[in-house]
C-alpha cells in the first residue's frame, strides 16, 4: 500500500478495531452465500457474475431496469453479434454527444469570470461541509489541489474499491455513490499550479443535486446558477448531470418558477438571486409559524410587492386559496434507515364451498323447457308455421292496417283456406280471358255464377281433411 495510507490505516485499526472485526466477518459470510448460490450455474457464468459484482455501478442499474436486462439478455442469447454492434455504436454516439457537451460547457465558463469565480467558491463550500468524505484520500504527494507539487513527481496506480453490492453505499448520500472519491470528481475539476481550474468532467450529480436545491447558493452564487439554466437550456435532453438536476429543480419549484420564466435570458442572475432570497424568507417564516405554514404560491401572493420578478412572472396565477402546508423534511439523512420488521401475516385459508361446482350442473340437470314445447300440443289456433307473418306485421313500415295482429289469430282457418283457393281460382281465370280468344263467350253471368260455386264445392273436402 502507499506510504500515504500507513498513518490512516493504523488509526482505525488502534480505535475502530472491533467494527473492522465485524465488518470482515460480514463480508466473508456474504462471499460465502454468493459461492454456494453460484454452484448451481456454468463456469464461465460464474465467472462472468463474479466481476459484475465488482461493478456495483452496474449491477444496480441492471436491477432497477430488470425488464430491459432480461430483454437484452434473450436478445443476445439470440444474436450476440448484433447486440455486441448496437451497444457498441449508441456507446460511441453518446460519447461523442458527451464530448461535444463538455467541451461547451469549458468554453462557457472560460467566457464567463463570475461564473467560474462562483464555481470555486461552491466547490469550497462543498469540501467543507463533505470534508469526511475525503478524510482518507487526502494524498499531498497525489492530490494537486493540497499544497505544491513535489519536484520530483512519482507516478503511482491507486485502486478505490466499491462498497460492497450487499450492503450498499452509505446512508448519507442522495444519488448512489458506490466508490469513495475525492473532491474533483464531483466538482468536475481540479486546481492546477497557481489555483488555475483544470476542467476534466461535468460536474457530478450528486453535487448538482447538493447545489440547486439549497435556496442560498442561488442567492449567494446567482451568476453560477444563470450559468447551469443556460447550460441546461442549450442541452435540455442529454440526460447529465446538470439537465436532470435543473429539470427535476424546475418541476419541484413550478408553482412559482414557470417555463416561461426560466427560459428568459435577460436579469436572469438577479431573478435567481430574488428565488433565493424569496425560498430563504419563506423557509424561516415557516419554521417560526408551524401552524400557519404557507406554500410557495401563497406565501408570494401575500408577499407580492418583495418580490416583484417573482410576482411579476406569476401574474394571474396567484390562488387565493390559503390551505395549511407543512414544510417538507430536508433530504439528508442524519441516522441510518432502521429496518423494519416484517409484520405481514400470511393469508389464512378459507375452505372453499363445494356449492361452487353446483351451479354449473344445474343447467344441464334441467333440460326440461326445451323437451315440452306447448305450440305443437295445440297446432289449430296457432300453428307454427304463421310466425313469420306476425313478425311481418310488427315493423311500423305497415302502420296503416287498423286491425290488430290478435284478429287475425282469431280466423277460423278453414275461412282462410277457401279465400286462398278463391284467390287463385280467380287469377287463373284472369290469365285465360288475357289470352287471345276466337271466339267470345256469352254466357258470362253462368260461368261467373260457376266460379263462385265451384270453389264452395271444393272446399269442403278441405275442411273434412284439415279436421281430421
Amino acid at each position: 500500500y502507499p506510504e500515504a495510507v500507513h498513518a490512516n490505516a493504523r488509526l482505525a485499526g488502534t480505535e475502530h478495531y472491533e467494527l473492522l472485526v465485524q465488518i470482515d466477518e460480514l463480508q466473508a459470510a456474504a462471499n460465502r452465500a454468493f459461492a454456494a448460490l453460484l454452484q448451481g450455474y456454468p463456469s464461465e457464468m460464474q465467472a462472468s457474475m463474479r466481476k459484475l459484482v465488482e461493478l456495483p455501478e452496474v449491477l444496480d442499474i441492471l436491477t432497477e431496469n430488470i425488464e430491459l436486462a432480461v430483454l437484452v439478455g434473450s436478445m443476445y442469447s439470440r444474436d450476440p453479434e448484433w447486440v455486441l454492434h448496437k451497444a457498441d455504436s449508441l456507446s460511441l454516439e453518446v460519447a461523442r454527444a458527451n464530448a461535444l457537451e463538455l467541451e461547451d460547457w469549458k468554453a462557457a465558463l472560460e467566457n464567463d469570470p463570475q461564473a467560474m469565480q462562483e464555481l470555486q467558491a461552491a466547490a469550497q463550500e462543498y469540501a467543507d461541509e463533505y470534508d469526511y468524505d475525503d478524510a482518507y484520500s487526502r494524498y499531498p504527494e497525489d492530490d494537486v489541489y493540497y499544497g505544491q507539487r513535489p519536484q520530483t513527481r512519482v507516478v503511482e496506480h491507486h485502486y478505490y474499491y466499491s462498497y460492497p453490492y450487499w450492503f450498499g453505499y452509505p446512508y448519507w448520500y442522495a444519488y448512489p455513490r458506490w466508490r469513495p472519491y475525492p473532491y474533483w470528481h464531483d466538482w468536475g475539476f481540479y486546481f492546477g499550479p497557481g489555483q488555475t481550474i483544470v476542467i476534466l468532467q461535468m460536474p457530478s450529480f450528486y453535487y448538482t443535486h447538493w447545489y440547486f436545491f439549497q435556496p442560498r447558493r442561488h442567492y449567494y452564487y446567482p451568476h453560477l446558477s444563470a450559468h447551469f439554466v443556460r447550460h441546461y437550456r442549450s442541452y435540455p435532453y442529454s440526460g447529465g448531470s446538470i439537465s436532470t438536476t435543473v429539470s427535476v429543480w424546475q418541476r419541484r419549484n413550478r408553482e412559482v418558477i414557470t417555463s416561461n420564466w426560466l427560459q428568459e435570458d435577460q436579469r436572469l442572475p438577479e431573478r435567481l438571486r430574488e428565488f433565493g432570497r424569496f425560498e430563504m424568507d419563506r423557509s424561516r417564516y415557516n419554521q417560526e409559524n408551524p401552524g400557519r405554514s404557507l406554500p410557495a404560491r401563497d406565501f408570494l401572493a401575500e408577499n407580492t410587492r418583495r418580490y416583484p420578478d417573482l410576482a411579476q412572472a406569476n401574474q394571474g396565477r396567484l390562488s387565493a386559496d390559503r390551505g395549511v402546508y407543512r414544510e417538507p423534511v430536508p433530504e439528508r439523512r442524519v441516522q441510518p434507515p432502521v429496518p423494519e420488521p416484517d409484520v405481514r401475516q400470511p393469508a389464512q385459508q378459507q375452505p372453499i364451498p363445494r356449492s361452487r361446482t353446483e351451479p354449473q350442473r344445474e343447467p344441464s340437470q334441467q333440460p326440461q323447457p326445451r323437451t315440452q314445447p306447448q305450440p305443437r300440443t295445440q297446432p289449430q289456433p296457432t300453428p307454427p308455421r304463421q310466425q313469420p307473418e306476425t313478425r311481418e306485421q310488427r315493423p311500423t313500415t305497415t302502420p296503416q292496417k287498423p286491425t290488430p295482429p290478435a284478429t287475425e289469430r282469431q280466423v277460423p282457418q278453414s275461412e282462410r283456406a277457401r279465400d286462398y283457393h278463391r284467390n287463385t281460382w280467380e287469377q287463373a281465370r284472369s290469365r285465360e280471358q288475357q289470352q287471345p280468344q276466337s271466339q267470345p263467350r256469352p254466357q258470362t253471368q253462368q260461368q261467373q255464377q260457376q266460379q263462385r260455386t265451384a270453389p264452395q264445392q271444393k272446399t269442403v273436402p278441405a275442411k273434412k281433411r284439415e279436421g281430421n
